[in-house]
C-alpha cells in the first residue's frame, strides 16, 4: 500500500524530545491517512478463529448415508470458507499492527526503541512512547 510509505516521511524524534509535539502530530496524521489511526488510539482486538463444527455430532435429517455425506461436505465447505475469511482478517490485522510498530521504530532513537520494543500491540508501543515524551514535555514546561 503506497500510503503506508508515508510513514517514512515522519521526522525522526530527537533524543531530547524537543520535537516531540511535531513528530507526535505528524505521526498521527500519517497513521490516519493510511487508515491505521485506530491502532494507536484504541485497542484493535486481534481476530479470533471461528469455531469449526464440520462432521462433529451431525446427523442426517433423512437418515440416509448419502444425506449424511452431503450434509458433512456442506459443513466442511462452510468451515473452510470461515477459516479463509479469518485468515484474511487476521493477516490484515497483523500487517496493520506491524506497520504501525515499524513506523514508530523508524521515528524514535535507539535508546527509546529499546525501552518500548517489548510491548505486544501497536497501541501499547504508542502509549509507552507517549508516556516517555509527554512526561519530558511536562518537565520542560515546568523548567521554563
Amino acid at each position: 500500500m503506497a500510503f503506508k510509505d508515508n510513514f517514512l516521511k515522519v521526522p525522526k524524534l530527537l533524543p531530547n524530545g524537543s520535537n516531540w509535539i511535531l513528530v507526535r502530530d505528524q505521526f498521527r496524521w500519517s497513521a490516519d491517512a493510511c487508515g491505521l489511526l485506530r491502532h494507536i488510539v484504541e485497542v484493535v482486538v486481534e481476530p479470533t478463529p471461528p469455531s469449526v463444527t464440520s462432521g462433529s455430532g451431525m446427523t442426517p435429517a433423512s437418515g440416509s448415508a448419502s444425506g449424511a455425506a452431503t450434509t458433512v461436505e456442506a459443513a466442511v465447505q462452510e468451515d473452510q470458507k470461515a477459516l479463509r475469511g479469518f485468515d484474511i482478517l487476521h493477516d490484515r490485522w497483523c500487517q496493520n499492527e506491524v506497520t504501525i510498530k515499524q513506523a514508530i521504530a523508524n521515528a524514535v532513537p535507539d535508546s527509546v526503541f529499546n525501552r518500548i520494543k517489548a510491548k505486544r500491540t501497536a497501541k501499547e508501543v504508542w502509549d509507552a512512547l507517549v508516556a516517555i515524551y509527554e512526561e519530558r514535555s511536562l518537565m520542560v514546561a515546568i523548567d521554563l
